[in-house]
C-alpha cells in the first residue's frame, strides 16, 4: 500500500508541468494559421491574457491547504483538470509555473483553458469558475473575432442562419485570414500565360466587415488587385459542403456609396456586395469576365456601374432589385445572364449581343427565369447581329411584366432565335417585332396578354409555336404564317401532359386555339389553308403569297386619255389600275387586267396613277407591293 501511495504522489507531482505545455502549444498554433491587422488584439496576446485570469486570495489560499493536506495525509490527490496549474503537490515546483502565468499577466492565480480566436469561451470548460468566464468571454467578443461575430448577427442557436464566410471561419479553417478589413484565404489558380500552364496563388476575398468607426464611415470601398502581395478576387461560394441556395447574408451596409474595383481582379462571386442599400456607382475592371449570384442584390440605390467591358457573364439574381440601375455599360458584352440578373431595374433602352442567352441557372436552389422581368420603364430592346453560327436564346420570362416595352428588334445575321415559354407575357405596350425570320421556337404563353400587338409574322422555318402562345392578345389581328410544314400544329413539348390552361381542354399544342376570332391567319399554300382549319381555328384563313412588283410602269397622255405600260410579273394572275389622289392620299380602282395584257388606255382625268400585280390562290388573292407610274 505504501509502495501504491509513494507512486500517485509522484504522478500527482508531474502532472501541473504537463498542464503548462499544452496552452502553449495551442496559442502557436493559432497564431500561426490566423492573420490580423496591426490594431487587432492578437489571438497569442489574449490567449495569453486569459489563459490564467485573477482569482480571489481565498481561494488561492484554500487550494494551497488543500494541496497540503493531501500531502500530509498521504493520500492520491485527485487528477487535476488541463487547465488547473495550482495543483501542484511539491514545494519546489510552485515557482516555475508561478513565474510562467505572472509573465502572461495573471499575478500567479489558476490557468483558465487557451482562448481560441475561432470560439467564444465554453462555460463547461471553467468548472463554474464564473469571474474566470466572464472575463474570458468579454475578452473574447472584443477580439478581432469576437467583432465579427457580433458584426454578423449570428445566433449560436440558430443553426439554419445562413452566412458561408461566417461558418467558414468558425470550422478553424486553417487558409482563412483576415488583413485589414477583408477576409480573405490563399487559393492556387491555372492560367496560361504564353501559351504556358501558370499556377497563381489569389487571395480570395470572402467578406468585408466594417468594426470600427473609420471603416463604418467609408464612402468610397477600394477592393485591392492585392493583398499582402497576392493577386486578389472576390468570392462568396459556398463550400461544397453546405447545401447551396439557403439565403444571401443579412448584413446591410449603409454607408459606402461609392465602390471601386481594382484592375486584376477577374471575378465576383455570391452575394458579395448585397444589400449595400447606399451604394450607388460601381466600377469595374477590364479583366473581370463574371460576376456571381446575388453579387448586387437589393442594392437598391445603385444607378450605373461603369468598365467591365470584358464581363461575360452574370449568375442568378445578380443585379436584381436594384430597383434605379439604368446604365450598365458593360450590357452589350455579356452572353450568358442567369434568372434575374437584372430583375425590376430602371432601364429605359437595351443593346444586347446578339448571340446572348437569358435566363437559366440551377433551378433547384436559385432563380432561373425573368432575366429583366419587371423593368417597369423599358420601351426598347435591340439585338446585336452575331454571326450565322450564333444562337439567341430568350429564356423563360425573360422581359414578363415589362409593360412598358413597345419595341424587339431582333437580329437580322444569326443562326437562329429561340424564344422561350411566357418571355413577353405581360408586355401590354409590345407592338412590333422586327426580324423575326430566324425565330425557331415559341414557346407556351410567351405573348400572353401582349394586348397592343395587332400582327405578327412566323418564318417560314419554325420548328414549334407551343399551345397558348398568343393567349389573351385580343388586338392580334393577323398572323402570318410562312411554313409550309402541316405538321407543326401537333409539335408539342410533352406530348403525355395535359396542360390546364389549354382553353380547348384537349391534349393538344394547338397554338391557333387561343388566337381571337377577329384574327386572321395567313398561309402559303392550300394545304396550310386546310391544316388550319382542321385544326379547329374560328377566324379567317387566307393563302397569301409573295407576289413581285412590276419593275416599269411608264405613262404616256394623249387627246384627253393616258395609256400605261408596264414590265410582265412571272406567275402573276393580272394587275390593277389605280389613280393616286395627293392631296387625300387615297388611292381608286380604275382597272383590272389579266395576265397577258400589259397596257391600258383610259380616259380620266387624274394625274397620277399606279399598277400592282396579283396572283389568285384557292379564291384568295395576294397582290404585290404599288409601282408609281412615271
Amino acid at each position: 500500500i505504501c509502495m501504491l501511495l509513494s507512486l500517485l504522489l509522484c504522478i500527482g507531482a508531474l502532472l501541473p508541468a504537463s498542464a503548462e505545455e499544452t496552452p502553449t502549444e495551442t496559442t502557436v498554433a493559432a497564431t500561426e494559421v490566423y492573420t490580423l491587422p496591426a490594431d487587432a488584439t492578437e489571438p497569442t496576446q489574449a490567449a495569453a491574457t486569459t489563459e490564467a485570469p485573477v482569482a480571489d486570495t481565498t481561494a488561492q489560499e484554500e487550494t494551497t491547504a488543500a494541496a497540503a493536506q493531501a500531502a500530509e495525509d498521504t493520500t492520491a490527490p485527485a487528477e487535476p483538470a488541463a487547465e488547473d496549474t495550482t495543483a501542484a503537490t511539491e514545494p519546489e515546483k510552485e515557482t516555475e509555473p508561478q513565474q510562467e502565468t505572472t509573465a502572461a499577466g495573471t499575478d500567479g492565480q489558476a490557468q483558465t483553458p487557451p482562448l481560441s480566436p475561432y470560439h467564444p469561451p465554453k462555460w463547461e470548460d471553467y468548472n463554474g469558475d464564473r469571474e474566470a468566464y466572464d472575463r474570458d468571454e468579454y475578452a473574447w467578443y472584443n477580439s478581432l473575432c469576437g467583432r465579427y461575430y457580433r458584426w454578423r448577427g449570428w445566433d449560436w442557436d440558430e443553426e439554419e442562419r445562413f452566412d458561408p464566410a461566417f461558418r467558414a471561419f468558425y470550422a478553424d479553417d486553417p487558409e482563412l485570414k483576415i488583413s485589414g478589413h477583408f477576409v480573405y484565404k490563399l487559393k492556387d489558380a491555372i492560367t496560361y500565360q504564353n501559351k504556358k500552364r501558370v499556377t497563381t496563388t489569389m487571395a480570395i476575398i470572402c467578406d468585408y466587415f466594417d468594426t470600427d468607426e473609420a471603416a463604418k464611415k467609408t464612402t468610397t470601398l477600394h477592393i485591392p488587385a492585392t493583398i499582402d502581395g497576392y493577386p486578389a478576387g472576390i468570392d462568396m461560394s459556398l463550400s461544397s459542403s453546405w447545401t447551396a441556395g439557403l439565403s444571401d447574408c443579412g448584413y446591410t451596409n449603409d454607408s459606402v456609396k461609392t465602390l471601386i474595383v481594382e484592375e486584376g481582379v477577374t471575378s465576383i462571386a455570391m452575394y458579395a456586395f448585397s444589400h449595400f442599400t447606399a451604394l450607388k456607382t460601381v466600377r469595374l475592371p477590364s479583366t473581370l469576365t463574371t460576376i456571381g449570384i446575388g453579387a448586387f442584390k437589393d442594392c437598391t440605390s445603385l444607378k450605373k456601374v461603369i468598365g467591365g467591358e470584358t464581363l461575360e457573364s452574370l449568375g442568378s439574381d445578380a443585379f436584381g432589385g436594384c430597383a434605379k440601375l439604368s446604365k450598365f455599360e458593360p450590357m452589350e458584352h455579356i452572353h450568358g445572364m442567369d434568372g434575374a440578373a437584372f430583375y425590376g431595374c430602371a432601364f429605359k433602352t437595351l443593346t444586347l449581343a446578339g448571340d446572348v442567352r437569358l435566363g437559366g441557372g440551377d433551378e433547384d436552389h436559385y432563380t432561373v427565369d425573368r432575366a429583366f422581368g419587371d423593368c417597369k420603364k423599358l420601351k426598347k430592346v435591340t439585338f446585336l447581329d452575331a454571326g450565322k453560327k450564333a444562337m439567341t436564346n430568350l429564356g423563360e420570362g425573360a422581359f414578363l411584366g415589362c409593360d412598358a416595352l413597345k419595341t424587339v428588334v431582333l437580329p437580322k445575321t444569326i443562326k437562329e432565335v429561340w424564344i422561350e415559354n411566357r418571355v413577353f407575357e405581360g408586355c401590354t405596350a409590345l407592338q412590333t417585332i422586327e426580324n423575326t425570320g430566324k425565330v425557331r421556337f415559341i414557346g407556351r404563353m410567351a405573348f400572353k396578354n401582349c394586348t397592343s400587338l395587332t400582327a405578327i409574322t412566323l418564318p417560314a422555318k419554325l420548328q414549334r409555336c407551343d399551345f397558348d402562345a398568343f393567349l389573351g392578345c385580343k388586338n392580334l389581328k393577323k398572323v402570318t404564317l410562312l411554313s409550309k410544314d402541316t405538321g407543326l400544329f401537333d409539335k408539342r413539348y410533352d406530348a403525355y401532359n395535359i396542360y390546364w390552361g389549354d382553353p380547348s381542354g384537349e391534349v393538344t399544342s394547338n397554338f391557333l386555339l387561343a388566337l381571337p376570332k377577329s384574327c386572321t391567319v395567313l398561309v402559303v399554300n392550300k394545304d396550310m389553308k386546310d391544316a388550319v382549319k382542321a385544326h379547329r381555328f374560328k377566324g379567317t384563313v387566307k393563302i397569301c403569297v409573295t407576289v413581285k412588283a412590276p419593275k416599269t410602269v411608264k405613262l404616256t397622255k394623249q387627246s384627253g386619255k393616258v395609256t400605261l405600260k408596264w414590265s410582265k410579273v412571272k406567275a402573276a394572275d393580272g394587275y390593277r389600275v389605280w389613280s393616286y389622289n395627293a392631296k387625300t392620299g387615297k388611292y381608286t380602282k380604275l382597272a383590272t387586267v389579266k395576265a397577258g395584257t400589259t397596257c391600258v388606255t383610259l380616259k380620266t382625268t387624274a394625274t397620277r396613277f399606279a399598277v400592282r400585280a396579283y396572283r389568285i390562290i384557292d379564291k384568295d388573292v395576294s397582290w404585290s407591293p404599288i409601282v408609281m407610274a412615271k
